[in-house]
């Protein structure tokens, strides 16, 4: 089997527009020069070597849970960010208020927490719920339907300052969806809280065949050129076959592309069908959380990890494993999960979901809005399949004499060689050199008798040669 990591360079343009919030995108204006365990692009051989997903792990409890009102079935159709500028992590989300008439039913609502974990949901007086303006609701829908998934980012690069923050969301216009009725409307804002739509009828409509979007819709802005992009739920034909998703983008916000299907699937038990999928730019890629609709069996839905290089093509990591699990029968998300792109904060990454305790199916199912983290990077796990196992890059420009493992050695150990652009170990950094790696750490130095990479080198190509013994993982390494 061959395994590779993912190389990676980072987004000029992308630090600029990010640099003020807490998505996992702008966790790339600082990143290293990293390489991450996910595809098979860069490793020149490997031999007894297996990869495994990690899965993040899940609080106990839900963060954010239905107040009884206008808010009773929050769930994160929605996004989540960390502000720099603010300080600040904010929410926007929605709830679905089975037992209210279509006009209070899917309002969408805006939080905050200064730590991540306690939510605040602000008295903002804006919209009127059943006789009062006391709520966090900071839009609804037309009247005419249910809206859907309130996707938001926080653009640096406007001009316009009334429109720094933008959304796209799914709503009606008018009751017949396919005759002019339903599609992505966008909304604009200048601090988040205070929206106005910016047209009542869709900026792209929907329409009964493969190239359309559908009513589960998730934003971002894309780091190779500062357009924005959708990824959308969408219908493979003969419509409406079974769902997938599909791809449009626009450079001004509300000229959207044609939509193109990105992701397809087999339409079998074991590949039935998605409900969307969250993208987001990490480490110089994209990386998407699809949520796998077990139509066939069960209706249940889940997270698997997807993996692109250009956002268009992409690839379900480590054979469609599971990355976010529903819950265990009897807990708050044993139904469903639907989550935002992560927030990574430090050396954390924080997944915030909702969960459903029903399936699709359910007509009488309970959502809240919960949190699962992951150590930065440790995505997929490379070890040894049996005894010893070895991994051998592709030659890289050596940037720095600073390497550095992300790696659990704990239970086994890791040595490194540097071979040159023939694959022979460099004199004095070969494995018997190196001085193994033990215990656990995002940042192990790699040192050879004491020493660093040879400075002689920097500026030219080598690639590493992993030893890696016992259980001991290795998750991703850097050259900074």
């Amino acid at each position: 089997m061959r395994i590779a990591s993912i190389y990676v360079f980072v987004f000029v343009a992308f630090v600029t527009l990010l640099s003020a919030t807490g998505s996992a995108a702008d966790s790339a204006k600082q990143a290293p020069r990293t390489w991450l365990f996910v595809d098979d692009d860069h490793i020149a051989t490997s031999s007894h070597i297996k990869r495994t997903l990690q899965q993040p792990r899940k609080l106990e409890k839900p963060l954010i849970t239905g107040n009884g009102t206008w808010d009773s079935c929050p769930y994160l159709f929605g996004t989540v960010i960390f502000d720099r500028q603010d300080k600040i992590y904010k929410a926007w989300y929605m709830s679905y208020n089975f037992d209210q008439p279509m006009p209070l039913r899917t309002p969408f609502m805006y939080a905050t927490s200064k730590d991540g974990r306690k939510w605040t949901r602000p008295n903002l007086g804006l919209f009127e719920f059943c006789g009062s303006k006391q709520n966090n609701i900071i839009l609804q829908n037309a009247g005419h339907h249910d809206a859907y998934s309130p996707s938001v980012v926080k653009d640096l690069k406007a001009l316009d300052p009334a429109r720094r923050y933008k959304m796209i969301f799914w709503d009606y216009c008018g009751p017949d969806a396919y005759h002019g009725g339903a599609g992505m409307m966008i909304a604009f804002s200048p601090d988040g809280i205070n929206w106005r739509r910016h047209q009542e009828k869709p900026v792209l409509l929907v329409a009964e065949k493969e190239q359309s979007i559908s009513d589960v819709m998730d934003l971002m802005i894309d780091p190779a050129d500062g357009k924005y992009v959708a990824y959308t739920k969408g219908w493979a034909d003969p419509f409406p076959h079974h769902r997938q998703i599909v791809r449009t983008q626009s450079s001004d916000f509300i000229n959207w592309s044609t939509p193109q299907v990105v992701l397809r699937h087999a339409n079998t038990v074991a590949d039935t069908e998605s409900y969307g999928m969250t993208v987001f730019a990490h480490e110089g890629m994209y990386f998407g959380l699809l949520r796998v609709y077990h139509s066939k069996s069960g209706e249940t839905i889940d997270i698997q990890l997807t993996s692109s290089r250009d956002g268009k093509a992409w690839n379900r990591v480590a054979d469609q494993a599971t990355f976010i699990p529903t819950g265990a029968d009897g807990d708050w998300d044993d139904g469903m999960i639907f989550t935002s792109a992560p927030v990574i904060r430090d050396d954390v990454m924080e997944f915030y979901y909702s969960g459903w305790d029903g399936d699709h199916a359910s007509d009488s199912r309970l959502s809240g809005i919960g949190l699962a983290t992951l150590p930065r990077d440790r995505f997929v796990a490379v070890a040894a399949s049996a005894g010893t196992g070895r991994l051998r890059t592709t030659p890289q420009k050596l940037s720095s004499t600073a390497l550095t493992l992300n790696a659990d050695a704990r239970q086994g150990k890791i040595r490194v060689s540097l071979l040159d652009a023939d694959a022979k170990p460099l004199p004095g950094f070969a494995l018997e050199n190196c001085d193994p790696i033990n215990g656990d750490s995002l940042r192990h130095r790699l040192s050879w008798q004491g020493k660093s990479a040879p400075r002689a080198f920097v500026g030219k190509k080598v690639s590493l040669l992993l030893e890696i013994t016992g259980k001991a993982r290795v998750f991703a390494f850097s050259n900074d």
